[in-house]
């Protein structure tokens, strides 16, 4: 496992619920997702030394303080967040964001009865950029992080409007060719195993809408008409007779031609960014997250081709979790997948043979396609045991095992 993922860097973001402090009584009116974000990073930054950071409150064009950062120092403010604890030489101005862990507000549309008439703020802990070597070694600081999380005297709560968001780059910028080599594959395993691997629930909602269903891509109307195949995508994609008939490829191999056809078309980085969302407003279970040079955030209109940048892939299906076990599974699981994708073509094409052959080979043998995956093509069979567990759970209806009788988080 020593020469896994290697170039990968990931972040990941949890959105979760958690009461207004009786500590701010000031805020509870004038700003209370404010006063629930600094408060669970202020009791996280007391017990430990990894730096950690809250986004302002403030208006983007007004640098005026705002209740969270009205008391910060110039070396712990940067870019409407304050830093609340740790040092990582950064100047003011400069972008605290991806080097700490930081807490920011998060719209949730819940629809569970308890939490709406709790009606606690929604919030998002974002991690900081992670390298191999903390998936290698099964993610030991989240998992610190996770447990004073915990252990913390705070109320937190979460349902299946929240979710775990897992981007995926590479150390050297993401190119439009890695992200069509990872679109191409998720394709082909959303249904037997992204999909297989999160609640019914979830899938059923409109928090994890597949690609193949509901991407722009998949509703194009023109897919049955158009599958013509380039010089690049015949390098890296079997020929559509490699696909023959069945039931997990909706027995329409055109289709996934079709969108095949379309990803490998796309021209740059943001193009491929439109095709696959639903709209330019909202996006699927996996998308392309683009970003400026820089590190920003920009839309799919933006204007360059974003080559060799900080862009990265988004994989939105799972729900929020505080277990570490799930949550290191299930980076790994989307990891490899990006692993995989920087294969040289030919490599990297014989993935994708293995990976149609393998689940033609499960629905005759009547066995479950993202387990002969995991031990034929990811090359994670050591972690079935656990999946087992977790979709076991999942058939008895417990999707969060971490929360008690009156769905608040337990200490571990």
């Amino acid at each position: 496992m020593a020469s896994r993922w290697n170039g990968i860097t990931f972040g990941i973001e949890l959105e979760f619920m958690t009461a207004i402090p009786n500590t701010k009584p000031l805020w509870r009116v004038s700003a209370p997702e404010a006063a629930a974000r600094l408060n669970i990073a202020e009791l996280l930054a007391s017990c430990t030394t990894l730096p950690i950071a809250c986004e302002c409150n403030h208006d983007p064009s007004d640098d005026v303080p705002c209740p969270i950062c009205f008391d910060a120092t110039s070396d712990t403010r940067g870019d409407r967040v304050h830093l609340v604890s740790g040092d990582i030489g950064l100047q003011l101005g400069e972008a605290l964001r991806g080097e700490c862990f930081l807490f920011s507000h998060e719209f949730l549309e819940t629809g569970n009865p308890i939490n709406a008439q709790r009606d606690w703020p929604g919030v998002e802990m974002v991690t900081p950029i992670f390298h191999s070597g903390e998936l290698r070694s099964g993610l030991p600081t989240m998992a610190s992080v996770l447990g004073h999380i915990r252990s913390m005297p705070l109320e937190i709560t979460v349902d299946e409007s929240c979710g775990m968001h897992v981007h995926v780059g590479v150390k050297t910028g993401m190119t439009l060719l890695l992200a069509q080599k990872i679109i191409t594959m998720v394709m082909l395993v959303e249904d037997t195993v992204l999909l297989s691997l999160i609640p019914k629930s979830r899938v059923a909602s409109h928090f994890a809408m597949p690609i193949n269903r509901d991407a722009a891509l998949a509703l194009n109307k023109t897919w049955t008409t158009d599958t013509s195949v380039n010089q690049l995508q015949e390098s890296h994609v079997p020929p559509m007779e490699t696909m023959k008939p069945a039931l997990w490829n909706n027995y329409v191999p055109l289709h996934f031609y079709s969108m095949f056809h379309q990803v490998w078309n796309a021209k740059t980085l943001p193009e491929l960014a439109r095709i696959t969302r639903k709209n330019e407003l909202t996006r699927v279970a996996v998308c392309v997250a683009l970003r400026a040079p820089w590190g920003e955030a920009v839309s799919p209109r933006w204007p360059g081709d974003l080559e060799d940048t900080p862009s990265t892939v988004e994989f939105r299906y799972s729900q929020t979790t505080f277990d570490h076990k799930l949550l290191r599974n299930w980076t790994e699981v989307v990891c490899t997948i990006v692993d995989l994708a920087q294969a040289d073509p030919g490599t990297y094409k014989t993935y994708l043979t293995n990976i149609i052959e393998t689940q033609h080979q499960a629905e005759q043998q009547g066995k479950p396609a993202w387990e002969m995956l995991m031990k034929n093509v990811f090359d994670l069979e050591h972690r079935i045991p656990e999946w087992k567990q977790q979709l076991d759970n999942y058939k008895q209806g417990v999707v969060f095992p971490e929360l008690d009788d009156e769905q608040l988080l337990k200490s571990e």
